[in-house]
């Protein structure tokens, strides 16, 4: 099967959003540490999580819900997604930032969303690579995609946008280099086709 990258969300009547301020399970709304994170919208069902691993090589899961500041300062994240923008953050893990993990609950035909590190600015300038893959139902992978981002703090909506296109996607992962950018990255709300 083959896939391809989109840098640019996709404008179309099908296209559905999933929002991480409107979870289908109450009390996920502040940190996500159960594991399974289930969000609902326009009948497109995701469980989202982020696996890891600390020191000692034991498995950990972890997401926090964030929210881009507006002009103002208000809100909590300093970066370049739309003012007031849910997003999912990796959290600050040293290095040992694992992907964020999205899985359909029945296989789409495109996915994505914006991307951001945690410190816009300050490594390198603002430069950062992403990646994403994609994979079937049996986990075998559709493709594998970087693109070259640049963080900023204007809350202008102007994060960089990473999307799969193809037939069968079941599953999409999101990174950035853990060891390059430490304090993780963020995601914003995730446009699918079903």
């Amino acid at each position: 099967m083959n896939c391809n990258l989109l840098t640019k969300r996709p404008k179309t009547s099908k296209a559905v959003e999933i929002d991480w301020d409107t979870p289908a399970t109450v009390g996920a709304l502040v940190i996500i540490e159960n594991g399974n994170n289930t969000f609902t919208s326009g009948g497109v069902t995701v469980t989202v999580n982020h696996h890891w691993f600390d020191a000692n090589g034991d498995p950990e899961d972890s997401l926090y819900l964030r929210h881009q500041s507006d002009p103002n300062g208000r809100r909590d994240w300093p970066g370049n997604f739309a003012p007031n923008a849910a997003l999912l953050w990796t959290e600050r893990l040293g290095g040992l930032d694992g992907p964020i993990q999205v899985r359909f609950h029945k296989p789409v035909q495109c996915a994505g969303a914006q991307i951001q590190t945690r410190e816009p600015g300050l490594e390198d300038k603002g430069k950062f690579v992403a990646m994403l893959k994609a994979y079937d139902v049996d986990h075998k992978p559709l493709g594998a995609f970087t693109c070259k981002c640049l963080s900023g703090a204007n809350a202008d909506d102007k994060a960089q946008f990473m999307g799969i296109t193809g037939s069968g996607i079941a599953s999409i992962e999101f990174s950035v280099d853990a060891a390059k950018y430490p304090n993780g990255f963020a995601i914003n709300f995730l446009s699918v086709i079903p």
